[in-house]
């Protein structure tokens, strides 16, 4: 099932190509946070979930989909026990990234306001929220990575949350809490994730092949964080024959201002995903990106096995020389990324 996205114009993200998990169906594709789970289920169930809640916690344990699937609870338009009946038009015009009454903000991928929240979209947000829902009982608006709104845009977000017209819920995520306005977190009720265990994630893994071992090593190695480095290494590498040269520069500046500890990360999650399109030269399942087997798949398309095997090569190099040296990040992502881009095959 598609995951929706770019429902409406405030959409802005319009623009974001990051690789994502397909959309969960309900509360069951969610895995792990038990307790969250039955508490928002609960508030849902009630009627006294507060007007605005706010995600956060590390990156990739679930803040997302968890809201996501708060959200299709939220329209759906007869809930069982906090559950979204899945088969009701609302539903199902959810599930197909098409309801009019879901809004879907996540950072810019592309222009001088890459990676950021711009005004722009926090008002056509208030816009669309000024007319009455058309489908569903109540509007939902979803904004990803609310930490990169950038000023004007948190101060214009402040005044549609402090001034909701209708029946709205605001769900914000976010991996950085402390970078949000201190007004707009207190209108919000908060909903603190952790990793997840290590018994949830080998289980997610098992679930989609992975041998019992195997997930465990695995679920280890991601240390409760699944999501973010996985899709973005998985894009990066969907993307790069499609990348200018002049735009390797813009990536280059992006990768480079990782600290050293969030480079080390980025650089395996490269490194295992490359590892996972030569297990599936060989015919073997992939084992780190687990869920997002038709990308790797398409990556494994457009390289050949030499290619893959070179670029593999490069990126252990450079996590070398970041572990054994006082290396400048930017000029060694820089470097990679050169390399990794070209040149094309025969």
């Amino acid at each position: 099932m598609a995951r929706p996205k770019k429902n409406v114009a405030v959409s802005a993200p319009v623009g974001d190509d990051t690789v994502r998990e397909s959309f969960p169906e309900n509360w069951a594709d969610v895995r792990g946070h038990a307790e969250i789970i039955s508490r928002l289920r609960a508030l849902a169930a009630a009627h006294r979930l507060p007007h605005a809640l706010l995600f956060s916690g590390p990156e990739g344990v679930g803040k997302r989909r968890t809201a996501e699937a708060l959200a299709a609870t939220l329209l759906c338009s007869s809930p069982a026990a906090g559950h979204p009946c899945g088969t009701c038009e609302s539903c199902r015009a959810f599930s197909r990234g098409i309801h009019p009454d879901f809004f879907f903000v996540v950072p810019e991928a592309v222009g001088k306001g890459a990676r950021s929240i711009r005004i722009e979209a926090m008002r056509a947000l208030g816009s669309a929220l000024a007319r009455p829902p058309e489908l569903a009982p109540r509007q939902v608006a979803l904004i990803d990575d609310a930490q990169r709104m950038n000023e004007a845009a948190a101060n214009s977000f402040l005044k549609t949350l402090e001034e909701p017209t209708g029946d709205v819920v605001f769900l914000l995520v976010t991996g950085m809490r402390a970078a949000l306005l201190d007004t707009v977190v207190s209108r919000c009720l908060e909903i603190p994730f952790g990793p997840l265990a290590l018994p949830e994630l080998s289980e997610v893994l098992r679930r989609h092949g992975v041998e019992t071992e195997e997930a465990a090593a695995l679920a280890a190695l991601a240390n409760g964080s699944a999501g973010r480095r996985r899709e973005e290494a998985v894009s990066l590498l969907a993307r790069l024959p499609q990348i200018p040269p002049l735009s390797l520069w813009a990536e280059g500046k992006k990768w480079g201002a990782l600290s050293r500890e969030e480079a080390g990360e980025w650089l395996r999650s490269l490194r295992l995903t490359l590892r996972d399109v030569l297990a599936l030269y060989g015919g073997a399942t992939p084992l780190y990106s687990v869920g997002l087997e038709a990308p790797v798949a398409e990556i494994a398309a457009r390289f050949s096995e030499a290619r893959v095997f070179s670029m593999l090569a490069d990126v252990k190099e450079a996590e070398r020389r970041l572990l054994s040296s006082n290396v400048n990040i930017r000029l060694l992502v820089e470097a990679l990324l050169l390399s990794l881009a070209g040149p094309g095959e025969e």
